[in-house]
């Protein structure tokens, strides 16, 4: 296509060799367990605390990530978000979406409208809010 030959692949390949070693991850949870806010900017998926569990197997499963055992890094995303629902110490979370995300068919139909479903509950609690960038966003001068 841009006459690169398997240029792409091998990037891809490359990328997917590393995709389970998430030790530069590790630091990162530790410090959103103990955060009173998140802030989050996704071009690409839903936010990681706000995933559905169908929304993050399909993820994981489809976009060519290869992860040692599905179930249990699922298990662990999810884990992830009680941040937003424990008692003390509440976390909030700001993530701005890109529309895109919204109109994206991971999973299917019925994985995206839980997942969307699941995006209004979180914003209707106190500790989430959302902002999403729009499709037709006309650039301005500062």
């Amino acid at each position: 296509m841009f006459d690169a030959g398997d240029t792409f692949q091998e990037s891809a390949a490359e990328a997917r060799a590393y995709a389970p070693d998430t030790a530069w991850f590790r630091p990162w949870l530790d410090h959103e367990q103990h955060a009173a806010m998140v802030r989050s900017f996704q071009l690409t998926v839903v936010p990681g605390l706000l995933q559905t569990e169908d929304y993050a197997q399909a993820i994981l499963r489809d976009a060519g990530t290869r992860v040692p055992d599905l179930e249990q890094t699922v298990a662990e995303r999810l884990a992830r978000a009680e941040i937003l629902r424990r008692e003390q110490d509440q976390c909030r979370l700001f993530a701005v979406i890109d529309e895109a995300v919204l109109r994206r068919p991971v999973g299917g139909a019925k994985v995206m409208a839980d997942q969307l479903h699941a995006i209004v509950q979180a914003c209707a609690r106190r500790t989430s809010a959302w902002s999403w960038c729009r499709r037709r966003w006309v650039p301005t001068p500062g």
